[in-house]
């Protein structure tokens, strides 16, 4: 078995820092934030064909920062689609707010050491449907999932960062080193 994500590679390897200072992605997120960003953590999911998916959650669940301007960087490094796991959105989620999160349901379908957001219609999920190296961009409030590999032989890797603007602070510890952009 494989490792399912690999936590801020790019704290130890170069090319994972230049991935995460993409100028596509600068320049997106200080048009998005009105002033530069800076990186505060990135992971590599590898999803395997059988491994599990996310449950639902919200990222700013996981990482507080004040004032509240993470968002979240995901980038296809495999096609992803339906069946080999792909992620899933409730469109206008982010107008909701922090919500509850809890135990994770469905174990057949999710990984158990995360979190699911509470009271919500997950009906309202749509699939994110990205070809290798599409970029998404995401607000840290909305409501996002992703489902097993349900594929015989396609893995669905990606690479996801967040980012907060350069003048918010981060709660968390282990993510309060800021990497400029530049």
């Amino acid at each position: 078995r494989f490792s399912v994500r690999l936590f801020n590679p790019h704290l130890h390897d170069g090319f994972s820092l230049q991935m995460m200072k993409l100028p596509v992605v600068r320049g997106a997120l200080a048009q998005l934030l009105g002033d530069e960003a800076v990186g505060v953590q990135s992971m590599y999911f590898y999803k395997e064909p059988g491994a599990h998916g996310q449950a639902a959650h919200q990222d700013y669940y996981y990482i507080r920062n004040e004032p509240n301007t993470l968002t979240g960087v995901w980038i296809a490094m495999d096609d992803a689609d339906t069946e080999n796991g792909c992620l899933w959105v409730i469109p206008g989620s982010h107008k909701l707010g922090l919500l509850p999160h809890g135990k994770v349901k469905n174990l057949d379908e999710h990984e158990e050491w995360t979190h699911e957001t509470e009271g919500v219609d997950l009906s309202k999920e749509i699939p994110v449907i990205l070809k290798q190296g599409d970029i998404l961009i995401f607000h840290n409030l909305i409501i996002h999932s992703s489902t097993r590999n349900r594929s015989a032989s396609r893995w669905r890797r990606s690479y996801v960062c967040h980012y907060i603007r350069h003048d918010s602070a981060i709660e968390r510890e282990d993510l309060k080193k800021k990497i400029p952009l530049y």
